[in-house]
């Protein structure tokens, strides 16, 4: 009995099927980015005050953000390949994971800005505040931290990681017990992710 014939008919049949859905969610996925952002402008216009601000922005921003995340996380892999050999590419490593994070945070930032224009928020006025001690501490060290990190990546001198270690763990301290001055939070933030970097590199 020969059954060559009908599976090779059912598996190209699937692969239509396959492409045919592909394309489909591929046109969804435009028409949705061109009809988020006609609702954004008419919503921006209205100055906020029609509805569907949120559906609009999840559709508008749906492809840029797969886009920035899939960039963020090959971008990554790549750099992970060029520092530490092609054991950047099991899939075990962390490299395109951390490139994936940083591809949500920045899709996170731009859908938020797109609510903010289509609803007209403005930003409060900021007072003015001197900086603490605390939070100097933490700028000094962040840039410390991230000089520290550059000479060891560039120069590939491993003997300055365990020091930036120590200097990147001294800024996020710092920055997490003055996280409610702005210069804090950032160099928490920043500190965290040097940190991050320097484990990967270690690892």
């Amino acid at each position: 009995m020969n059954v060559s014939g009908p599976t090779g008919s059912a598996g190209v049949e699937m692969a239509n099927w396959g492409l045919i859905l592909l394309g489909l969610t591929v046109v969804l996925i435009l028409t949705g980015l061109v009809l988020g952002y006609m609702a954004l402008g008419d919503i921006r216009r209205e100055r906020g005050r029609l509805g569907g601000a949120v559906m609009a922005t999840v559709a508008a921003g749906l492809l840029p953000s797969l886009v920035i995340c899939g960039v963020c996380g090959a971008l990554m892999t790549l750099l992970g390949s060029a520092l530490v050999g092609s054991a950047a590419l099991r899939p075990e490593n962390v490299w395109g994971l951390l490139g994936l994070v940083v591809g949500m945070v920045l899709s996170f930032l731009m859908l938020r800005s797109m609510y903010r224009g289509a609803k007209g928020w403005e930003p409060v006025a900021a007072v003015p505040v001197e900086r603490s001690g605390m939070a100097t501490a933490a700028l000094v060290l962040t840039i410390l931290g991230g000089a520290l990190l550059l000479v060891a990546l560039v120069g590939r001198w491993q003997f300055y990681v365990p020091l930036s270690l120590g200097v990147n763990v001294a800024g996020l301290i710092c920055g997490v017990l003055s996280r409610s001055e702005p210069t804090g939070r950032w160099c928490a933030w920043l500190s965290g992710g040097m940190f991050v970097v320097l484990l990967l590199l270690t690892a």
